[in-house]
């Protein structure tokens, strides 16, 4: 039975999946030379591949394929100056940390959604610490936390008060000692969903 492309390459657009997809663009329609294009670390062998690559080559379906690769092509393009107007203003932030060297930086996996530009030395320097030694807080994280909260943390007269500012404060609704419902209200969606995800992270991590 054909298994579906998804089912033997997990990301789309990864290696793989995007030298399958160009090779389609470009005209190959043969199974088996198009999964010879699979990364050699890819979970499935080459027969479950080629058997997912077979298909009626619809016109509109590679019209669409063609469309949807030049979109997310541009938006790539588009990266590097968004990195520029990134950059430029934390060069331009004050230095807390009195001199002290960055500790080493943490060994982990890095991911596709970490920025691209160097990042850690002006953010330490704003902070006068490192956030990304901590399980679970990545380069990315640690720019969302300090793009939406700042340094100033007098704001919050206690943690109790912060953590219901970010909406992660349970809210229980309690009628003759039974809880009759829980839920949390709205915070600050970025740096919320940004700590939840941190939180899943150290979750799966082996170090944790």
């Amino acid at each position: 039975m054909p298994r579906k492309r998804t089912q033997v390459v997990s990301e789309i657009t990864g290696v793989t999946g995007m030298a399958i997809r160009k090779a389609i663009l470009a005209g190959e329609r043969d199974p088996q030379r198009l999964a010879k294009l699979r990364h050699p670390h890819c979970h499935h062998d080459e027969d479950d591949s080629a058997k997912a690559l077979q298909g009626p080559w619809r016109a509109e379906h590679l019209f669409a394929l063609q469309h949807a690769i030049a979109l997310y092509d541009f938006s790539h393009q588009q990266i590097p100056q968004g990195d520029q107007q990134i950059t430029a203003p934390l060069a331009t932030l004050g230095d807390q940390s009195a001199g002290r060297p960055l500790p080493p930086k943490a060994r982990r996996h890095t991911k596709t959604t970490e920025p691209r530009f160097a990042a850690r030395t002006p953010r330490s320097r704003l902070a006068g610490v490192d956030l990304t030694t901590m399980e679970g807080i990545e380069e990315g994280t640690a720019l969302v936390l300090r793009s939406e909260i700042g340094t100033d943390m007098t704001r919050w007269p206690s943690v109790q008060h912060f953590w219901s500012w970010l909406g992660l404060c349970p809210q229980h609704t309690i009628s003759g000692g039974t809880v009759l419902s829980r839920r949390v209200r709205p915070g600050a969606h970025r740096v919320t969903v940004a700590l939840r995800l941190a939180a899943r992270t150290l979750h799966h991590s082996q170090r944790a």
